[in-house]
């Protein structure tokens, strides 16, 4: 059956995402930063990030991070990459383990996701997604709605409920699907973004919507829309 997710056409939704995001900005040596005020709207109270888990041995389903922190040696902080991490094992763990994919949110997490933060919007029927078109073999069926210009990458909305986000989009050949890297409620309660190079996602929410999140067995860190995507 080909996705739920269909193409959109809303320059408002367009409007709203360009309008409240940070502006890019160099380091000190030049570098471009992506800091989370850059993914995700800096208009909510509450930012948190969602940790992609590891896959563990045959007879462990996920490996947390805070654990193959504990087995590297190190301290897991707010802006730790998991290259950085996966790079602090010793070869015999990287081989116990699967590293989670960067800009890919795991099925796993998206469906909690969906299922906490449907409860925490007026309009769980009415969700907007945004997907970039340099995601390799997207179907051209979902390219016909808007198109952002989201800091100098393209990005197409496409419509449908919040719990369709972990159906995906359809690709030209095959049945695997593509995740969307963007999504948000109609009426902006909270905001869910996967930046392409990053094995987190980066939710905007309020309070009470954090601490179901927070309850829902995923793991977060806390972070501020200053600090760089990681």
């Amino acid at each position: 059956m080909p996705s739920p997710l269909v193409a959109y056409d809303d320059p408002d939704e367009a409007a709203w995402l360009v309008g409240n995001v940070g502006s890019r900005r160099r380091s000190a040596t030049g570098d471009l930063l992506t800091t989370v005020g850059m993914l995700v709207p800096r208009v909510f109270p509450v930012y948190l990030r969602v940790l992609f888990p590891f896959d563990g041995p045959a007879d462990e389903a996920t490996v947390s991070w805070r654990e193959v922190a504990a087995r590297a040696g190190i301290g897991l902080t707010v802006e730790m990459s998991c290259g950085r991490l996966w790079d602090a094992l010793s070869p015999s763990d990287r081989e116990s383990l699967g590293r989670p994919w960067d800009g890919h949110q795991p099925p796993g997490v998206s469906h909690v996701l969906s299922e906490v933060l449907a409860r925490h919007t007026t309009t769980p029927g009415r969700c907007v997604f945004a997907v970039w078109d340099g995601r390799g073999g997207l179907a051209e069926h979902h390219t016909s709605g808007t198109a952002i210009d989201h800091h100098g990458r393209i990005w197409f909305l496409n419509a449908g409920t919040v719990a369709d986000a972990p159906e995906g989009l359809d690709r030209n050949v095959g049945d695997s699907r593509i995740p969307p890297d963007l999504w948000w409620p109609a009426d902006h309660a909270w905001f869910a973004g996967t930046d392409l190079d990053s094995a987190s996602s980066y939710v905007g929410c309020g309070e009470e919507a954090a601490r179901a999140l927070a309850a829902a067995g995923l793991e977060l860190l806390p972070v501020r829309v200053d600090d760089l995507v990681a």
